[in-house]
């Protein structure tokens, strides 16, 4: 999540229901519903149960610098089928610089980034509201759209927010940058 001004900016979807079909408690528990990427339309590790994954991420933090102004983090991961996602985050005072690197055992990779629920304008590499810029640049070419997703902020609730796609077909580096209002 990304929280300024007391506002949820970046948002996970939450749990709807632990008592729910099949479907929704996949879709909540799974990535499609996070800030993170995924690929080949699949969780990033299998699903043995309604409540238990396989094959766990052996994570590696390879950078972690944090202070009272900033800071920065990279880790990065390889998935039970060899797929591979490196995340560098850069916090400044009124910017986050996030840098995703997918490579491996893939054929389509998305980025997704769960927003706060408004109308946000779509233009080229570029999603605002509000004053606040979501800018987004790639090594190779990328597919970026604005599609519907749903949270559930509260048990048993559901509702519509906007996803910022990002997807591509081969190894890439993908920066968005987010900048906030001052």
């Amino acid at each position: 999540d990304l929280w300024y001004n007391e506002e949820n900016w970046l948002r996970d979807g939450g749990s709807y229901s632990y008592h729910a079909d099949s479907t929704l408690v996949s879709y909540f528990s799974g990535t499609a519903s996070h800030n993170t990427v995924e690929f080949d339309n699949r969780d990033q590790m299998p699903r043995i149960s309604r409540f238990l994954f396989g094959d766990w991420l052996d994570v590696h933090v390879d950078t972690w610098n944090i202070t009272t102004t900033g800071g920065s983090l990279a880790a990065s991961y390889i998935d039970y089928c060899g797929a591979e996602h490196t995340r560098k985050i850069v916090v400044d005072a009124f910017r986050i610089t996030i840098v995703d690197i997918i490579e491996g055992n893939f054929a389509k990779a998305i980025v997704r980034w769960r927003l706060k629920p408004g109308d946000w304008t779509l233009r080229g590499n570029e999603c605002m509201l509000n004053g606040v810029s979501i800018r987004v640049k790639a090594m190779h070419p990328v597919a970026i759209t604005i599609e519907k997703g749903a949270e559930s902020r509260y048990y048993m609730n559901v509702a519509e927010i906007p996803v910022l796609v990002v997807t591509s077909h081969e190894h890439n580096q993908i920066t968005t940058e987010i900048q906030l209002h001052e």
